[in-house]
């Protein structure tokens, strides 16, 4: 019965996906420069002057924006829907720039715990770059920006969660969780990332995620500091890791009470 129960909420959450995308935010493409480099993003803003309190959403992947192709449209809705401005930004990744990563290690602090991926450096470049460019428009509250991420974007974020890049929290979804058993340098980077964090953290996976060990671990960290640090598994979101993936994205009717309550704590809203 748990079984047939556990599907039948899978193929729930399935079609809340299908409707989600069925209404589309609008908004506009935008510019912003990281050093040299100028890079594209998307801004989903409701209607109005604001200033309004921000989000800026940091994909697992990097496919090109487009204003035929705006990049999470069901995101943009559900933040716009809540009075908040959406931004999500590009990104490069070292592949993009043919850096070398291999045998590269971070001078000072290993023996605390901090560990080098050079693989992420460029992405948090980026990611703070993008920030500083969010907090500088006039209809953003540069007091009540969040960065969010999901995948590989949240593996970014959290990483930067431990620099001087002035947000107010960082919500995280399935961080490294295809990698955290066979990346131990990831893992171990990643507790000393939320540990070292400058700002709250919200760590979110779904039960039918690739795995659930980033959870466990980084939840643990998180449960050992203040609120509103936390951590939350919901029940599966559909039927298959893969579908599991969209949930970031697709599943804002399930996390997002949950995620306007952390993000009204954190914005003092």
């Amino acid at each position: 019965m748990k079984k047939l129960a556990l599907i039948a909420l899978g193929l729930l959450n399935v079609m809340l996906l299908g409707s989600a995308r069925a209404e589309n935010a609008t908004g506009h493409i935008a510019y912003f420069r990281s050093g040299d480099t100028t890079l594209t993003g998307y801004v989903y803003r409701p209607e109005g002057s604001g200033p309004f309190p921000a989000v800026v959403f940091i994909r697992t992947g990097n496919k090109p924006i487009t204003e035929s192709a705006p990049p999470v449209p069901e995101l943009g809705k559900f933040y716009t829907s809540k009075g908040f401005v959406l931004f999500v930004p590009m990104h490069r990744s070292a592949e993009e720039l043919k850096v070398e990563v291999n045998g590269v290690q971070a001078k000072g602090n290993h023996k605390k715990g901090k560990i080098a991926l050079p693989e992420y450096t460029v992405m948090t470049k980026d990611i703070a770059a993008a920030v500083t460019w969010l907090k500088a428009q006039s209809f953003v509250n540069e007091n009540r920006v969040a960065v969010a991420g999901q995948g590989a974007g949240a593996v970014a974020s959290l990483l930067l969660s431990q620099q001087e890049v002035d947000v107010s929290g960082y919500i995280i979804f399935s961080p490294a969780a295809q990698t955290w058993t066979v990346k131990p340098e990831l893992r171990e980077a990643l507790i000393y990332a939320v540990r070292e964090a400058r700002a709250p953290i919200f760590l979110i996976q779904p039960q039918n995620d690739f795995g659930l060990e980033p959870s466990e671990a980084l939840g643990k960290e998180l449960s050992a500091k203040s609120k509103p640090n936390t951590s939350k598994v919901y029940p599966p979101f559909g039927t298959s890791h893969q579908q599991a993936s969209a949930f970031p994205s697709a599943g804002s009717s399930i996390w997002g009470p949950d995620v306007m309550k952390f993000l009204g704590t954190v914005f003092n809203l």
